[in-house]
């Protein structure tokens, strides 16, 4: 994100990978967008496109962006692999006994799988979860 104070006033620019987004790959799209801004301090809602307070709103009523030129995406698989391991010193024990063991060590591995079925449906798999991921988690 990237943000500017000019003599026009305050301007924010995002950007959000096409690769993110789920949508049919037509050459020239049309796609719906609406913005809200709330400033608290005075009280005031700015909305582009604008619908009076009394009128029902809704995605019927968003402005257009036309003409965008998006693309075919080349990424139709998302595999992010993962290997955990542990080692554990254990408590002294006895050596005497046959199932003592000093040190403990395991390793699990796995991945997760994002495959593009069509421009609407995506397959998200996990092959031996570690559960350790979390939804917020930024996904490359």
């Amino acid at each position: 994100m990237k943000t500017a104070i000019d003599s026009l006033g305050w301007t924010a620019e995002f950007r959000i990978p096409f690769s993110q987004l789920r949508f049919a790959r037509d050459s020239v799209q049309t796609w719906g967008m609406q913005v809200w801004r709330q400033e608290n301090r005075v009280n005031e809602l700015s909305m582009w496109s604008f619908w009076g307070k009394t009128e029902t709103g809704g995605p019927s009523r968003f402005g257009h962006i036309e003409g965008l030129r998006a693309g075919r995406s080349s990424r139709r698989v998302e595999l992010l692999p993962y290997v955990v391991g542990r080692a554990l010193l254990l408590k002294p024990g006895d050596p005497a006994d046959p199932f003592y063991r000093r040190h403990s060590t395991d390793a699990r591995a796995g991945a997760d799988l994002k495959y593009l079925l069509t421009s609407n449906v995506t397959l998200d798999a996990t092959f031996n979860p570690d559960f350790g991921q979390v939804e917020v988690d930024r996904r490359w």
